[in-house]
């Protein structure tokens, strides 16, 4: 009886584990299955872009949108925000770490890198094993590596897939009918660009003879004028001297403040202040005479001066021999890897899904989806090359940049300011004799340099030199200028940025530079 009493209960027991142990099985799959099912990529997802605003409204009803959204799953709600103010709510949503699901990234690397040490961009790098087409970028063009933040990626890069529109820097450019009835031909040195524009106001006294868009400084604080002179904008790479230097300090730096100095108390430089609409509307009224100013934009005028006043003509300059002996010009980057690139929320959801959307844009077909909008419609594919149809030929032939406005208009391209892979042959639909000498020459110059990589350490001492430095030289700079303080004013200026650390600060990018692996890879 004991013994089948005992085997009872053990059957008994048995079977009741073997229940329990069936329920917390289903009760695991269960649950699972629920854990499973909330965090599963969804079919789409939307992400909020913040987007910068700048010279033209975002085209919100671009077909790239839609045409994104069916072919990667992502759902792109632009949050357009006006250039004004911008960079600063950028970044204060860093500070904050409340940044959108998606942004476009303002300022430097090296600023930039202080916010992914804290963690707010998404960090890029574990993903570039599902994306091959920005790895292939990545491992082929060099000196993309100047975005890395510490070695890692955490920025969607702009890479130049095809240059043709925006080949250029800030470049020299003038009036070339009154140029040639002058007689004096095209200027070599900077004291012939003076005798030129002083005889062309002699003849016409009505001219405003250089115009600028944005303030006093604005003109002469420009890397190309400057980089002629021998010098640059605040911290800069000097191809000649093979290192990194900081412009201000420089004896090339007075002699050019002097110059431009000398122009504007003979009444050869606008005392006016004026934004991009005004200052284009001088120009393409007659109003003026010379500027120096991004190439493509100044090439519009060779369309709208014409129309206005017949008989003119524009043209570009080389590179004007400074004192020195130098002829030389920049023209801007291949690459945007800081300024213009975009950065992901670390808490986006989904980040899976937006990498490949992402890697997606730098693919051929991306390309030319966003550059170049739906073939068929606005393009067709020619001996292997997009043509652009001319619908889309006719309805901007007339503009001031025809390129810039199809981008700005269909929200294609760079200037719909939201592209990866910027493919600007688009451009060749509408470019003339003029261009094709000047970007012919303009492919020729020397680059702008991207910073090399600093250490957190490191760069939080640079961050502080240069914020005094600037403190320091600018208030003084347009004031030395507009004739209101003397050069000896500025030279007591020098002296307070070496005392300040302008030096040291020089000394700072050239270690780092040093140490910056894909330098070598510069000519």
């Amino acid at each position: 009886m004991g013994t089948t009493k005992e085997f009872n209960m053990k059957k008994i027991f048995f079977y009741l584990c073997v229940l329990l142990g069936v329920a917390f099985f289903g009760i695991s799959l269960y649950a699972g299955g629920e854990k499973e099912a909330a965090t599963a990529e969804p079919e789409e997802i939307e992400i909020e872009f913040m987007m910068l605003e700048d010279d033209a409204p975002i085209a919100l009803d671009s077909v790239k949108w839609e045409a994104l959204r069916k072919k990667t799953g992502v759902k792109i709600i632009p949050k357009p925000h006006p250039s004004a103010g911008f960079e600063e709510k950028f970044w204060t949503l860093c500070a904050t770490n409340n940044l959108p699901d998606l942004a476009d990234a303002r300022g430097t690397t090296p600023k930039l890198a202080k916010y992914a040490r804290q963690g707010v961009f998404l960090e890029i790098t574990p993903y570039l094993d599902i994306m091959p087409n920005y790895k292939k970028w990545l491992d082929t063009k060099p000196r993309l590596r100047s975005g890395y933040m510490d070695g890692k990626v955490y920025n969607f890069m702009q890479v130049h897939a095809y240059k043709v529109g925006d080949v250029s820097g800030r470049v020299p450019m003038i009036r070339k009918d009154l140029m040639d009835e002058t007689g004096l031909g095209e200027p070599e040195t900077f004291d012939d660009l003076y005798r030129l524009l002083k005889k062309i106001k002699q003849l016409h006294p009505e001219l405003i003879i250089w115009t600028r868009r944005g303030n006093l400084t604005y003109t002469f604080f420009n890397d190309g004028m400057l980089f002629n002179w021998g010098t640059g904008k605040q911290v800069y790479y000097d191809y000649d001297l093979k290192k990194w230097k900081f412009g201000p300090i420089m004896p090339q730096y007075r002699t050019a403040l002097q110059w431009y100095r000398k122009l504007y108390s003979e009444g050869l430089i606008d005392p006016e202040d004026t934004h991009s609409s005004k200052w284009i509307e001088k120009w393409s009224t007659g109003k003026a005479a010379f500027t120096w100013d991004n190439g493509d934009k100044i090439l519009g005028f060779s369309r709208t001066l014409p129309k206005n006043v017949p008989g003119a003509a524009v043209t570009f300059l080389k590179a004007i021999k400074n004192p020195w002996g130098q002829a030389r010009l920049l023209q801007y980057a291949d690459h945007r890897t800081a300024w213009g690139s975009y950065v992901a929320s670390s808490k986006v959801k989904y980040p899976e899904k937006l990498v490949k959307m992402f890697d997606y844009m730098y693919s051929e077909e991306g390309m030319l989806l966003t550059n170049w909008g739906i073939e068929g419609e606005y393009y067709t594919m020619v001996g292997g090359e997009p043509k652009l149809t001319q619908k889309y030929v006719d309805k901007y032939k007339d503009a001031f940049s025809p390129w810039r406005n199809f981008q700005y208009i269909e929200g294609l391209g760079k200037q719909s300011m939201f592209t990866v892979a910027m493919d600007e042959r688009v451009a060749n639909a509408w470019i003339t004799p003029l261009e094709v000498e000047a970007k012919k020459y303009w492919i020729t110059l020397a680059q702008q340099m991207y910073e090399p990589a600093f250490s957190e350490e490191t760069d939080e001492k640079r961050a502080d030199l240069f914020s005094n430095l600037k403190n320091i030289y600018q208030p003084m700079q347009e004031k030395v200028m507009a004739g209101k303080a003397d050069l000896s004013d500025w030279d007591a200026v020098v002296e307070q940025m070496k005392k300040a650390g302008a030096e040291e600060l020089e000394q700072i990018y050239n270690e780092a530079w040093a140490k910056t692996e894909w330098a070598r890879f510069v000519e």
